[in-house]
């Protein structure tokens, strides 16, 4: 069996877009960095240190992303702040990828429900 294709909705530039929709009051939006299998658990927490440090560089916002708590178990970090830089952090080969906190319900609808 093939490897299934991702929605588009879970596409780097989707995501970007949702956590800049997210973040336009100012205040700082919260992700989940989800890093590739070859990265190393035991090194987790200064790799996402490093990728997001690297981000910042990047676009010149140095302090603006917190890492809040680092899953092994999931090879991911729990961040907060800036939407761009979150969002940057999406291009790093290390970052699998990059999802918001606050997602739309992702339940289907009931269809063909009747009145009780």
């Amino acid at each position: 069996m093939g490897k299934q294709k991702a929605s588009e909705e879970f596409a780097p530039d989707a995501i970007a877009r949702e956590l800049r929709k997210q973040g336009a009051s100012g205040e700082p939006v919260g992700a989940q960095i989800f890093f590739e299998d070859n990265v190393d658990v035991s090194a987790l927490a200064e790799t996402a240190e490093h990728v997001i440090r690297d981000a910042e560089a990047s676009l010149g916002k140095p302090g603006s992303v917190t890492v809040r708590k680092i899953r092994g178990f999931a090879k991911s970090a729990s961040v907060s702040g800036d939407p761009e830089v979150i969002a940057a952090v999406q291009s790093s080969d290390k970052v699998k990828s990059v999802q918001p906190n606050v997602v739309r319900d992702i339940l289907p609808e009931p269809r063909h429900k009747k009145p009780i």
